[in-house]
Order: C-alpha cells, then sequence, then structure tokens
C-alpha cells in the first residue's frame, strides 16, 4: 500500500522521505521494509499528494510563508474530507480549522477524524457520498426518508405559477 501511496504523491527515486526516527532516500523495497507511515518533505502544491486523496500512510509537509497562504493552498482543491491543522496552541488550530473546506478536521493531532467516531462530519465538495459515517447520522444515513405532501385544498391554477405577477425582486 505505502509503495502505491508513493506512486500516487509523486515521489521517485532520489526523493528524500522521513519515516519516524529516520531519514532517507525513496525507494519503494526500503520503504516497504521499515513499514511506516513516510514523512514527504519539501513537496510542493503541484504534486500530485497535496491535490488529490492518496488514502495512503503518507504525510506531506509543505512551506507555507503565512497562514492565510496555508489556508488558500489547503482549499484550493476538488477534495474535502478530512484536514489537520498542528498549531501553537488549540485556539489557534480552531481558528485555522474553522476556515478549511474540509469535513473534519483534526486539531494539533494528524488523524482524530479517523478513530474518533462519535462526531458527526460531512464531506465538503467532491469528497465522498452521502451523509456522515459517524456519530448517530452515520447509522441513520442507511434509513431512506420519504415525503407524502398532501393537498386538502383546491388545486392551485397554473395561472397562481405566473412569474409576471410576482412583485419585482422577488
Amino acid at each position: 500500500m505505502i509503495e502505491a501511496a508513493l506512486v500516487a504523491c509523486d515521489v521517485g527515486e532520489g526523493d528524500e522521505v522521513i519515516v519516524p526516527g529516520m531519514t532517507f532516500v525513496a525507494s519503494a523495497s526500503a520503504v516497504l521494509a521499515v513499514n511506516a507511515a513516510p514523512v514527504l518533505v519539501d513537496v510542493d502544491h503541484g504534486m500530485t499528494v497535496m491535490t488529490d486523496e492518496t488514502f495512503g500512510p503518507v504525510m506531506p509537509v509543505m512551506r507555507y510563508t503565512s497562514v492565510d497562504e496555508a489556508v488558500a493552498l489547503a482549499n484550493d482543491g476538488i477534495y474535502g474530507l478530512s484536514a489537520a491543522v498542528i498549531a501553537g496552541s488549540l485556539e489557534e488550530a480552531e481558528a485555522i480549522a474553522r476556515r478549511l473546506d474540509a469535513g473534519g478536521v483534526s486539531l494539533n493531532d494528524g488523524a482524530l477524524t479517523g478513530v474518533m467516531h462519535e462526531c458527526e462530519k460531512h464531506s465538503f465538495k467532491q469528497s465522498g457520498l452521502g451523509g456522515s459515517r459517524m456519530g448517530a447520522a452515520g447509522l441513520t444515513r442507511f434509513l431512506r426518508r420519504k415525503a407524502l405532501l398532501m393537498q386538502t385544498g383546491a388545486p392551485a391554477t397554473i395561472g397562481q405559477f405566473d412569474e409576471a405577477r410576482l412583485p419585482p425582486g422577488a
């Protein structure tokens, strides 16, 4: 799985990969031998790992010059399932997280959204389908709702739907 994640992330022979406790030059067999989640350093926004959902055990690290730039880069994509914000304090992390287009954001941790199943979250943009898999909504998303709308008075005439009769600005 790590080899597939590295290929999807544009990591090639000779790129630097950090695995907790060590740094080495990437080769798929070396990464697989370590069996740990690699940290990709010096990535840029043009790399697939920064714009696609990898679902791999990969932590890309990219430099930024301001929080505004980091938020803009994080939101510049078509996906928004989960995110993580590491900051100097929980208050700072929360302020940044509220600006992100993501359904769940881990604050000062890399993966709380994957282990905390009590919190309801919805994916943003083109991530995922349907309602939350977590919290009480995780069960109700498998139920179907049906609305029965009843006309108990006289049916509306077609003339009542004439847009020309609407007041200006309505």
